[in-house]
This record gives structure tokens, sequence and C-alpha cells, in this order.
């Protein structure tokens, strides 16, 4: 007698080819001819089918065990289990008259069984499991009755397989009608890894995303606790990775079926695949010419996906990257309305009296709320130097108001603020760019996102307005697009804003001035019109105190004339305050030169020495000759 041959296969209808063919080998090396071999797979796959059926009540909820012996005189093939205990030797004999669609399947398989085979025994131990022997002795052959009854089962087993497929098929339909009406990306994920489970129960099931701006795989929605830890964490992986079936998959476009992954050179172990992972089904999700995910499936066990489960799945997958699709459509209209919303809010200012400064928060803030970015801000020319007139976001090193020349920023760190001031459309920063100050300031990696667009109105030069972000790849296409109007319509509030500010400090001027004229009009003497000068003159030029010294010809004397602003005891110092030629550097070059004299800090210039101006409480003044 033979040591017998022994092997595992999952319970699954996928199986029964590999069953068949292990059982076909031992048959044939038992030396039975074509007519046994062949009773002897019809038998082996209606009880293998039946243990699935009955015995463990469905696919993949247990093993099965089948041994093949052979002897000088017959095949020994044992099938063990440890479902439910299903005796096919006591199954009732079928009516073999009756119409075939009157027959029931189970019963008319269990009957030729015991006919194809020479001896058939059950037993059940609580240790053993179900144990089904079946002996084929050589030699023995079916009669004509007996071949056409086989050719009966044959086709009871095929309306058994029809129907496992339209229910099959009819899961598919159910997954894919319940993913159709659902807009919300992050639920339609969900519910797409929960029905797929719920119908197929496979014990793994992961879902992730391809971002192409960002050249990476999102892990988006997975089974079981680990799944939802892994979701909240954001679990990504490089999209051009060498290694890992599912970059393949998003790479190539094309589905993997691998039944024992100790034998697979492209899989390796990522940080969604369980410890105890044996087979994998991974199915890209394709929408046209694109990949925009991968449905992943695992299981604990070898020999678990056939050619159908990829079919099936193939099938899922389109529904599901249609209704993915969907939902990106959904998601960027939501987009494009708050971003219309937004430029709604920064228009709205146009016909209000709001300030330059509350136009460029307003600005800021609407781009926060349409765009991601970890700081924005907005750059201003002013004469020939950009300002940083407003910023937003976490930059404390960035100080608002901090001028720096074009022509120095034109080299290098800040030449990227000079591409854009010049550029005819938004530029994206890419890895190759040179860092701008935002993300110098941030200390931000290399890699960093930026995008600049340029503020224009008819053609004249306003500024820049700058995002950036920490992360790569955050602005495509669309963001360069949606920029390049937000700047459109944030330019033409911040020329209004101007015009408008230009429009009424020139009103206030004039009314100013006005008042000047008609107080030096009904005014008879110069000390009159000088206190009322040094009394207006503040209310022009914004600021705390004004005083006027009258120059004496004939000794080129400055003597002071008329003070606004301070009080009793700094009256007496303005008072005593006479600046002979040669005093005071400042009153020199004011005289030589004929232009106005600034002076930024009257402790440190040296062009002020005396101590008159710091006993007015001067810290900072403008010498001016009429």
């Amino acid at each position: 007698m033979d040591t017998p041959q022994t092997r595992t296969f999952p319970g699954r209808f996928d199986s029964l080819a590999a069953i068949g063919e292990f059982v076909t080998h031992a048959a044939e090396a038992a030396g039975l001819d074509e007519r046994a071999i062949y009773e002897v797979q019809m038998a082996v796959d209606e009880a293998c089918s039946n243990i699935i059926e009955h015995a463990y009540g469905g696919e993949g909820r247990g093993d099965i065990e089948c041994a093949c012996r052979t002897d000088e005189h017959a095949l020994t093939v044992t099938l063990r289990d440890h479902g439910t205990p299903f005796d096919p030797t006591r199954a009732p004999k079928p009516d073999l008259d009756a119409p075939l669609d009157e027959r029931q399947v189970g019963g008319l398989g269990a009957y030729f069984m015991q006919q194809l085979m020479d001896e058939m025994r059950f037993e059940h131990t609580p240790d053993l499991g179900n144990v089904l022997t079946m002996v084929k002795h050589r030699g023995s052959a079916l009669s004509e009755r007996s071949v056409a009854q086989n050719e009966l089962v044959v086709d009871a087993r095929l309306y058994s397989d029809l129907r496992r497929r339209a229910d099959q098929l009819a899961a598919v339909a159910e997954v894919s009608h319940a993913v159709a009406s659902i807009l919300d990306l992050d639920i339609l994920l969900d519910k797409i890894v929960e029905l797929v489970q719920a119908r197929f129960d496979y014990p793994f099931v992961h879902l992730l995303t391809v971002d192409p701006a960002r050249q990476q795989i999102v892990y988006r929605a997975g089974s079981g606790p680990r799944g939802k830890v892994l979701q909240e964490e954001g679990l990504v992986c490089k999209l051009d990775d060498a290694s890992g079936i599912v970059p393949w998959v998003a790479q190539c476009g094309k589905a993997v079926l691998v039944n024992d992954l100790s034998r697979e050179s492209r899989y390796r172990a990522s940080e969604f695949s369980e410890a105890d992972v044996r087979s994998e089904l991974a199915v890209p999700l394709i929408f046209g010419d694109r990949v925009l995910g991968v449905l992943d499936v695992q299981s604990d066990r070898r020999d678990v996906f056939g050619e159908q489960d990829r079919f099936l799945f193939k099938a899922l997958a389109d529904s599901a990257a249609i209704a993915i699709r969907n939902a990106h459509l959904y998601r960027s209209e939501r987009w494009r309305y708050q971003v219309a919303e937004s430029m709604r809010e920064v228009t709205g200012l146009l016909s209000t009296e709001a300030t330059l400064d509350q136009v460029l928060e307003a600005t800021l803030a609407e781009l926060e709320r349409a765009l991601p970015c970890d700081v924005a801000a907005i750059w201003l020319l002013r004469g020939d130097n950009l300002c940083v007139s407003a910023v937003r976001g976490h930059a404390p090193e960035v100080c608002v108001g901090d001028f720096q020349s074009v022509g120095a920023l034109s080299s290098g760190v800040n030449s990227w603020l000079v591409q854009a001031l010049n550029a005819d459309q938004p530029i994206i920063r890419t890895s190759q760019s040179p860092s701008d100050p935002l993300g110098t300031a941030m200390d931000f990696p290399l890699d960093y996102s930026a995008i600049a667009a340029p503020l224009r109105v008819g053609g004249r030069r306003l500024g820049i307005l700058t995002l950036a972000h920490h992360a790569p790849g955050r602005y495509g296409d669309e963001s360069q697009a949606m920029t390049a109007t937000f700047a459109s319509y944030a330019a033409i509030a911040i020329e209004n804003t101007r015009l408008y500010q230009e429009t009424q400090e020139l009103a206030r001027i004039s009314t100013v001035m006005l008042r000047v004229a008609e107080a030096t009009r009904s005014l008879t003497t110069l000390d009159q019109v000088l206190k009322t000068v040094v009394q207006l003159a503040p209310t022009l030029v914004n600021v705390k105190r004004c005083a006027i010294l009258l120059r004496d010809d004939p000794t080129a004397t400055f003597a002071p004339a008329a003070v606004y602003g301070v009080n009793s005891d700094q009256q007496d110092d303005f008072a005593r305050w006479y600046i002979a030629p040669g005093d005071e550097q400042a009153f020199d070059d004011l005289c030589q030169n004929k232009t106005p004299v600034f002076i930024y800090d009257v402790a440190t210039d040296s062009r002020l020495s005396g101590t008159v101006p710091w006993a007015l409480g001067l810290n900072h003044c403008c010498f001016c000759r009429s």
C-alpha cells in the first residue's frame, strides 16, 4: 500500500478545480482507466460541493482536507471537514423517472456519488470532524444507464454553478446600486468597503485613492478597527514605489491575483497588511484612462481567489470608479461654489468704505477658505519696492511693512517673487524653484508647495498674491485658474480702495486748505496767522506736533514763532530755541539743499544735537523750508 498523499484546500467553489487536479493525478497513478478517472472526478467534485454548501453553509468558512491512497486493487479518497455533519449515504433515492426540472440537485448528486464509486462511508467524531471515504476499484465501470445518469449529474452541476454565478453578479449589482447615489466621498469609500466585506465575506478589505499631484497613494477606508486607525492617521505611500502590489497596480492599471504571497516577488508587507495575510487580490479603480484608486482584498488563507473573483471585482471596481468620479465632481463643484462666494465677499468691498487694510485682510481670509495654505501674503508695489502689506498664517518672522527692493529681489532666494510679478498668470513652485520669503521664514522642506499670482489693473502692476503649504503637490491647474480669478478681483478691489482713499484724502486736504485760506483772510496779525497754520497743519499730515521758526535774513538765524501740541514747560523750551548758522547740521542742510530734511531718530542722528528737540518730546521729525 502506497503512502497517502494529503493536501488541504480552502472551502470555496473556486478550489474545486485544484481538488480535481489533485485527485486526477492520484487516479492516474493508481492505474485507473479514463472512464474510471472521470467517475472519480465527478464524485469528488459533488462531495466537495456538498461540504461547502451544507457542512459549512457557504464559501470561505472552513477548509477541506483531501487524502488519496492507492493499493494494488483500488484508489481510496478521504475528505475531511469540520462543518455541520452531512451524510450523503443517507440521502433519499431520487425519482429518476421524474422530469429534470422537478428533481432536487442535492439529492441527485448524493445518489450518483454512490453510483459512481464502488464504496462510500461517512463518519463523524468530535475530534476528527466529518470524514467521507470513497473507494474506486480497478476495472470497474458504469453501465450505459449509469453513464446516462452521470450526464444528469453534469447537468445538475452546471445548474448549480450558474446559480452561484448569478448570486455573485447580484452581489455586484447590489453594491453598485448602493454606492451610485452617494456623493460624499468619505461616506462613499467607507460604504464600498463595508458592502464588499459583507457580501463577499473576505476578512481584510482596503480602499486607497491616488493623488497624482502629490504622487501619493492615500489610505482612505478599511475593514476592522485597524482600518479606522490607519484612516485617521492618513497613511500614504509613494506612487512610484518600486515594491508592493498596490503601487504596481496603481502604476500599471492592471489587476493582480496572488494565492500564495510567499512566492510573489512584488509583495511587500505594508502598514495596512495584516501579519498573517496569505493571499491578495488588488484591482485598479479606473475612470477613462486615469487610475483613481485601488481596491485591495486580502485573506489569511492560501488559494482563496480564482479567475471568477478577478472578473467579479473588476466589474465591481468599474462601478466604484464611476461613483468616486461623481463624488469628485460634486466636491469640485462645491469648492467652486465656495470660491465664488469668497469672490463675492471680496467684490462686495468695492461698494463699501473699507480701508485698504480691511480689503487685504478680507482677501487673505477668503483665500484660506478656498485654497489649502499654511500661510498667505499680499505684497504691494510702492515705488520700486515690494512691501509685505498683509500676512495671514503662522509666520511671525515676516514683518508686515518690511520693504524690499525689486532689484534686490531679482537674484537669490527671492527671485521667485520677481518671476511671479512679471508673469502673465499665476506660477506654481516646483521642487527645483528657489524658495520664497514665506517658505524660508516658515522653514518649510525643500519640496513645499507655493503659488503666486500677479496683481494687475489695466496692465499696471500692483503687487503679487502668494500662498504656501508645507506639503508637496498641493496646487495644480485648477488652483492656478482659481488663483488667477481671485487675484483679478482682489486687484480691482485693492485699486478701487486706493482710489477711494486718495479721493477722500484730496477732499480732506482741500477742506483744510480752504479753512487755512479763510482763516488767513480774516486774521490781521502775523502771530494769528502762524498760530492758525500750526494748528491746521497736523490735520493734513497726521502728526502730533507742529512748529514754525522764522529765519532772520541779516543774521541767517532761525527764531521760534509758533508751536502746537506741547505743554507749557515745552512752550518755554521752544521759546529759547534760536538756531544760528553752524549750530545744527540739519538746518544748514535745509538752507543749502532747499529740500526737506528727515530725522528718523532724534537720539542718534548727529545732524540734530541740541537739547530742545529732546525736551519737546520729538522722536523723529521733518524740517521743511518755505
